[in-house]
């Protein structure tokens, strides 16, 4: 716990851009786990969020994890009707369970893993997400959903709620025996760079309607 507060720490004062946020110590315990020294788990981990898009989440009032929650929702209505039907019977809204998904990078499933030493699942989220940024966060959001739906669609509002910020973290998709499963999931998701790019635009253009209005 020391070493990890004293590497969050030094980020916080290193990288001017942004401040701690809850949810970072995640990953940067996983990193300090799997490393093992305190000194190489805080310049991999400064490395990892000066190289990757990981930081822009927090600034501008968070606008991008905003931009996001729309994609995740137009995404899931696309390839996961049913569930996307049974949220909105039940009033249950995105941003109540998919910010601490997107701001741990999925990490905070890591003390549930049974391999600590090498988390596989977890290494290709983190790899997909240094090579296609944000987009593969919300990917790997709706394949999780949609490898539990035949157990999501039977729950009421109060147990969706419990499941999704508690119960489908501490479950077994992110074991290492489940990495074809993964993987078939992954493959099974095509996402086209025309399909994210024309859903960004219809963001964009509802954002403008709203500020026109205001």
């Amino acid at each position: 716990r020391e070493q990890l507060s004293n590497i969050l720490k030094v980020i916080s004062v290193t990288i001017n851009s942004i401040t701690y946020c809850q949810g970072m110590n995640y990953l940067c315990a996983l990193f300090l786990s799997l490393i093992k020294d305190e000194e190489q788990a805080f310049f991999f981990y400064y490395s990892f969020l000066e190289s990757t898009l990981y930081t822009s989440l927090f600034m501008n009032d968070f606008s991008l994890l905003k931009k996001y929650y729309y994609i995740f929702n137009r995404l899931l209505a696309i390839f996961v009707p049913e569930i996307t039907m049974h949220f909105k019977t039940n009033n249950i809204n995105s941003t109540y369970y998919i910010s601490s998904w997107f701001i741990t990078l999925f990490t905070n499933t890591y003390q549930n893993i049974e391999n600590h030493d090498k988390p596989l699942i977890l290494l290709r989220i983190l790899h997909n997400f240094i090579i296609h940024g944000w987009v593969s966060i919300v990917k790997t959001g709706i394949c999780l959903l949609k490898h539990f739906e035949n157990i999501i669609l039977t729950l009421s509002s109060e147990e969706l709620l419990y499941f999704l910020l508690n119960d489908i973290i501490n479950m077994d998709f992110f074991q290492n025996v489940n990495v074809t499963q993964y993987d078939f999931l992954e493959e099974h998701f095509t996402i086209e760079d025309a399909l994210i790019e024309n859903i960004e635009n219809e963001y964009y253009i509802q954002q403008r309607n709203i500020n026109n209005n205001k």
